[in-house]
């Protein structure tokens, strides 16, 4: 659960906020010669997610690592799901890459339930312009995830990771064969996510493996 003060999250917002459109920053970084990032696609919001990175680490705002970024949209790359969650969508580092990989008829319903995170989340998806693509979904996602009526693709779980074996019973009858879970943190909160891990791995309905990067890891499943 993130927990931001009123001024740091204001102060986020207002400095990403002020960096240019995705589209009058592509000249520039073509010209400085910025590796690409999945490709061209993602070579335009290069200034953004390294904004994003800058501000997490002064404001002390917990993100997943560039590494497990671009292998969340690497995934999506392969895969094109068109319906994709993000739950736990903080200040929309994740989202971005997720979304930005996504089909042009693609949705990502990016969940997050504290205020303040919400209204960066909400910047980042507008300067990305991917407006379009991503839908915020407020509050407890416990009590939004029953009423979504809709057959997810890909399910990224990046909240508490305690919970993540309460959302993975409340997403069974909203997956579908062939539907990939992503969930963070799988070795660094193992302890945590021992139920979880041991339902994944175990069980028949899915084929899972953990994805290692330099600090952690993501716990890939796909339902059988």
């Amino acid at each position: 659960m993130l927990d931001l003060g009123i001024e740091n999250c204001a102060l986020v917002a207002q400095r990403i906020e002020q960096h240019p459109s995705k589209v009058e920053v592509a000249s520039s970084i073509l010209a400085e010669g910025a590796k690409p990032i999945l490709g061209g696609k993602m070579q335009t919001y290069e200034y953004l997610i390294s904004k994003l990175e800058e501000e997490a680490a002064m404001q002390r705002i917990p993100i997943i690592s560039r590494e497990e970024a671009i292998f969340l949209g690497e995934t999506v790359q392969k895969n094109q799901p068109k319906n994709v969650l993000d739950i736990g969508a903080g200040i929309g580092y994740a989202s971005l890459f997720l979304a930005a990989a996504m089909p042009e008829d693609g949705h990502l319903f990016a969940a997050e339930s504290n205020f303040h995170a919400i209204q960066i989340l909400m910047q980042t998806v507008r300067s990305a312009e991917l407006d379009h693509i991503v839908e915020v979904i407020s509050g407890d996602i416990l009590e939004t995830l029953p009423v979504m009526d809709i057959k997810f693709d890909l399910v990224f779980l990046d909240a508490n990771p305690e919970e993540n074996s309460t959302y993975l019973k409340m997403l069974e009858k909203k997956l579908h064969p062939g539907s990939i879970i992503l969930a963070s943190r799988a070795q660094s909160e193992s302890h945590v996510m021992k139920d979880y891990l041991n339902e994944v791995r175990k069980s028949e309905k899915y084929d899972s493996n953990p994805h290692h990067f330099l600090d952690d890891s993501i716990e890939v499943s796909i339902v059988k």
